[in-house]
Parts: C-alpha cells; structure tokens; sequence
C-alpha cells in the first residue's frame, strides 16, 4: 500500500500500478473518483500527511483488477 501511495505522490498522473498476485490499480482514476480525495490534493494548505492519507483512503476504496 505505502509503494502505491508513494507512486501517485511521485507522479499523479500514474495509471496502472500492480500488486502482489497480479492485481493492479489505476491510481489517477481512484483518486478522481473520490472528491475529498481530488480535493485535498489539490489544497496548497494541506499537508503532506493529510495528502497521503487521502490518496491512500482513495486506493482502499477503488476495485483492483486481475491481470
């Protein structure tokens, strides 16, 4: 979970990132599906925590796929 976070925080424009067995994500639609997750992103106010915390609420509620 922290690489995926860590790979969006690097570059938010990341699509496909792939987990163990197999299973990937994209992370810029996961993070888009989720305003408050868009939205403190992009807050110049928010911190680098309160980022990462969202970014990582966003990958725990998206639906990874197989293959």
């Amino acid at each position: 979970m922290a690489a995926a976070v860590d790979a969006y925080m690097d570059n938010p424009r990341t699509t496909t990132f792939v987990f163990a067995g197999g299973y990937s994500i994209n992370l810029m639609a996961a993070v888009r599906a989720q305003p408050s997750a868009k939205k403190l992103i992009n807050d110049p106010e928010a911190s680098e925590g309160l980022k990462r915390a969202a970014v990582r609420k966003a990958i725990l509620l998206a639906r990874p796929v197989k293959g």
